[in-house]
């Protein structure tokens, strides 16, 4: 009885050993814990009208960026069937990122006035891989693995009401110098269901050291482009009266719908000597429509141009055209006042009716300057088989198809003229009567 008791007693004692040794071992393993998270918490989207689409998102986040994460994307609540997703529902967060965005829309086309809200939730999956669902992740871990999801609200109200309401926020001067424009930048967040704009911007500025000296600018809204509902703009516009050098201090108001809508004093601006402040210009990009065009086709040269300097410039855009060498045709955009850091499009067109290679060399001017020349070529020849063959072809074919008609017509009525022409049968006719005699 007494070994039977040692015994038990022995074998009592390891289960706490093991448990104790277990936990250290858990505790000293290598292991990785993934914690997720989302920004913002809730996105509010008001004043939706009717058949209308906006495009938001959420920002996932996370600390380990040590490897691509996936993440299958689910909706609930009464609002889930007016959100679409994007990227097959699936997120991810590649490898070395802390953060990554996901698109969604919110679509009011058959949605009733009222308010909804939906749930979106972000569930690890590594099995929906890069595209989609069956796409194993094969990227190794390390010891244990931790992974939590996360979910953010969606709250959003549709109203069949048009509704004009918007902000204006992040508003600055540009300096200047002595007979140039000044240049205005501001955001404007439309939270409406129409399109919308100010009406009307406003500059009252003094200058420092005159007090008596005071300039006012206006800004019409017809000169500033319309927001969409529901969308954020950086907008960039010029004041046009021109300023004597100086430091001044002074006021810039919105109007919109007679009513002032945002106003800041106090703004600081510096006007310099003509030649002053460092102009900067270059051609972000140069996109023709295409390559290959049939005779009169439209070619269209789309122009990026960027402000890179320290003060606005007037810059307008040149593309020479030519073929062989030799020059055809010059044109000329109007010229457009670009802003400290702002990009301008323009657009110039041209059409040849003769087929060929042509050379297109495209360049800015501003002030005395001009940007360095990008080159494109694109090429004008008859499109199709016919352009493939070649005119000549085309000219000796239809040549030989009418010869060939004309030997047809020719012959058949020379047969037919012979056949008329040629004498009858001579002797008895068959049938007649035997004659007397």
């Amino acid at each position: 009885m007494r070994g039977k008791v040692k015994n038990s007693w022995g074998f009592n004692l390891i289960i706490p050993i093991a448990i104790v040794v277990g936990f250290f071992i858990f505790l000293f393993q290598p292991r990785q814990a993934y914690a997720f998270g989302l920004s913002p918490g809730v996105i509010t989207v008001e004043n939706m009208g009717r058949n209308m689409k906006t495009e938001r998102h959420f920002i996932l986040v996370r600390r380990n960026p040590s490897q691509t994460d996936y993440f299958r994307v689910t909706v609930s609540g009464e609002g889930a069937r007016y959100i679409e997703l994007t990227n097959n529902g699936v997120a991810e967060l590649p490898q070395g990122q802390t953060e990554a965005n996901y698109f969604f829309i919110i679509n009011s086309a058959k949605a009733a006035n009222g308010t909804y809200e939906a749930v979106v939730q972000f569930l690890p999956d590594d099995t929906v891989g890069a595209g989609g669902a069956g796409k194993q992740n094969t990227q190794a871990t390390q010891g244990l693995s931790f992974k939590v999801g996360a979910a953010g609200k969606v709250r959003f109200t549709v109203t069949d009401q048009e509704i004009k309401t918007f902000t204006i926020d992040n508003v600055f001067l540009q300096d200047s110098e002595v007979g140039m424009p000044v240049g205005i930048r501001f955001r404007l967040a439309n939270t409406g269901n129409v399109d919308v704009h100010p009406d009307l911007i406003t500059l009252e500025m003094v200058e420092d050291s005159d007090p008596t000296y005071v300039v006012t600018g206006t800004i019409s809204g017809i000169d500033l482009p319309l927001v969409a509902p529901l969308e954020t703009k950086e907008i960039t516009s010029v004041f046009k009266q021109t300023f004597e050098q100086g430091a001044y201090r002074g006021t810039v108001r919105f109007v919109a719908d007679g009513k002032t809508i945002f106003t800041r004093d106090n703004f600081r601006l510096q006007i310099f000597p003509l030649g002053s402040l460092a102009q900067q210009l270059e051609l972000a990009d140069v996109r023709l429509n295409g390559e290959t065009f049939a005779p009169n086709d439209l070619v269209k040269f789309d122009v990026i141009a960027r402000n890179s300097g320290a003060a606005l410039v007037n810059a307008h855009v040149v593309v020479e055209i030519s073929r062989d060498e030799k020059l055809l045709e010059l044109l000329r955009s109007d010229k457009v006042t670009i802003v400290k850091g702002d990009t301008t499009q323009f657009t110039l067109t041209y059409r040849q009716t003769e087929e060929g290679t042509y050379q297109a060399r495209v360049y800015a001017e501003y002030g005395a300057k001009k940007t360095s020349i990008q080159e494109r070529t694109f090429v004008v020849r008859v499109p199709g088989w016919a352009g493939r063959i070649g005119r000549w072809f085309v000219v000796i074919l239809g040549a030989l198809l009418i010869t060939g008609i004309i030997l047809v017509v020719v012959g058949r009525f020379l047969i037919a003229k012979g056949r008329s022409s040629s004498p009858g049968p001579t002797g008895s006719v068959p049938g007649d009567p035997p004659s007397l005699k």
